[in-house]
């Protein structure tokens, strides 16, 4: 029997150490329950090429724009069997093949923001959960939210 496929949505986290501000977007989907599962769910991570990849960049309190971003593999999790590991280089490559169609059509961005944008719209993401303010819930905002929320991120912390 085929397991269902989820769509793919993405979640912005952050962390700030001393001068130092750390940007995350991570790849979530949604269950039949309005759950989100991360990228520690099991069944997520077994089933799916995008879980544990993840955009990564950094900011400190002298940089005008994030820097050292990157999609990546976070393999905090240990060891990984063959097909966990052929899953990973189809989402990686999904996400490579993309970039290299938006660069093609739209040319290189040199600002973080939009780069995230593009591997959103390169793997495929549906939309951006953000945080609801007023409960401890979420909603879906489209992918271009996420830019104006890294925007802010950035200037609220050299503020």
């Amino acid at each position: 029997m085929d397991k269902k496929v989820q769509p793919l949505y993405c979640q912005l986290t952050s962390s700030k150490s001393g001068r130092y501000l750390t940007v995350n977007v991570e790849f979530v989907t949604i269950d039949d329950n309005g759950n989100r599962n991360t990228l520690t769910d099991y069944e997520f991570y077994e089933n799916s090429e995008f879980s544990r990849i993840r955009i990564r960049a950094q900011a400190d309190t002298d940089s005008q724009d994030f820097y050292g971003s990157r999609v990546e593999y976070d393999s905090w999790a240990g060891c990984l069997s063959l097909n966990r590991a052929e899953l990973i280089v189809k989402g990686l490559r999904k996400i490579d093949k993309g970039l290299d169609k938006i660069i093609a059509n739209e040319g290189y961005t040199g600002d973080f923001a939009e780069y995230v944008t593009r591997v959103l719209r390169a793997a495929g993401c549906k939309g951006y959960l953000r945080d609801s303010r007023n409960d401890a819930g979420f909603y879906i905002a489209s992918n271009g939210t996420i830019r104006g929320d890294i925007v802010t991120l950035l200037a609220e912390f050299k503020n």
